[in-house]
């Protein structure tokens, strides 16, 4: 997908995506059953000096099956992404004001290059950039220490000493 291009006509797509096709996301679903949906829309923006800028809105939203880092069951996690993207050469400096303004993420990207192979590409990375780093149940609490009967560390010391006496 030469996202470039992509941004200079005004693209647009919609629809849904199998949480199948997230290759990369996949190792933290708890299944790959359902679809979320997504919307890239791309834009040149009027910039100082004449020149646009190609920016990227990237939307998407639905419900994970994620893995709870807890209690290690399926974790229904929502969410809804609304992301601006400005593409820029990945050899241009950018100046302080633009790195502060929080409206707005940069995409580096190599001139002519395409960028990305699909627009689920592009969709799994703003994703995997929201998601929590350990999903978990809203109610979920760690097992009792009851329910765990872990042995005690020094109970094999215990036994070999006793043998020993023997």
């Amino acid at each position: 997908m030469d996202l470039w291009r992509f941004a200079r006509e005004g693209g647009f797509l919609e629809g849904y995506l199998k949480l199948a096709a997230f290759a990369r996301l996949e190792d933290g679903l708890a299944e790959t059953e359902g679809e979320i949906f997504f919307r890239v829309q791309g834009e040149m923006v009027d910039a100082p000096g004449g020149h646009g800028k190609a920016r990227l809105s990237v939307a998407a939203s639905g419900e994970l099956p994620l893995v709870c880092q807890r209690c290690l069951s399926p974790a229904r996690v929502k969410f809804r992404i609304e992301s601006r993207l400005e593409l820029v050469d990945e050899q241009s400096a950018l100046t302080r004001e633009e790195l502060e303004d929080a409206t707005l993420d940069f995409l580096p990207l190599a001139s002519g290059k395409a960028g990305f192979r699909s627009a689920e590409e592009l969709v799994e990375d703003e994703i995997l950039l929201a998601l929590p780093s350990a999903p978990r149940h809203d109610d979920c609490a760690l097992p009792d220490a009851q329910e765990i009967e872990a042995p005690h560390p020094f109970a094999a010391l215990a036994a070999l000493k006793s043998r020993v006496r023997s």
